[in-house]
């Protein structure tokens, strides 16, 4: 190779580290310092709600993959059902 190829190439190599390390550091500051609101109150950025939606889809597909489906009951009335119904009547004495 000749000297000026070999001077590009380390040069877009150390750039290439350069802002890898830039783009770490800042990642690391932002996520150390907490001045990225997560709080629900406020709308997530499109790129943030993507990266959160993707994340937690894959999480729970590659997590779930494990779990057993329960059999879905015969009766429609949930075992609480009665329990709501004598506690609304109560004061209606």
């Amino acid at each position: 190779m000749e000297p000026r190829n070999v001077s590009f190439t380390v040069g877009l190599a150390l750039g290439i580290a350069s802002l890898a390390l830039v783009l770490l550091a800042s990642a690391l500051v932002v996520t150390y310092t907490g001045s990225y609101n997560v709080a629900a109150t406020e709308d997530h950025t499109p790129a943030v709600r993507w990266a959160f939606t993707t994340t937690m889809k894959n999480s729970v597909k590659s997590q779930a993959s494990d779990v057993t489906v329960p059999p879905v009951p015969t009766t429609t009335t949930p075992p609480w059902a009665g329990t709501t119904a004598l506690m609304s009547t109560h004061g209606n004495t």
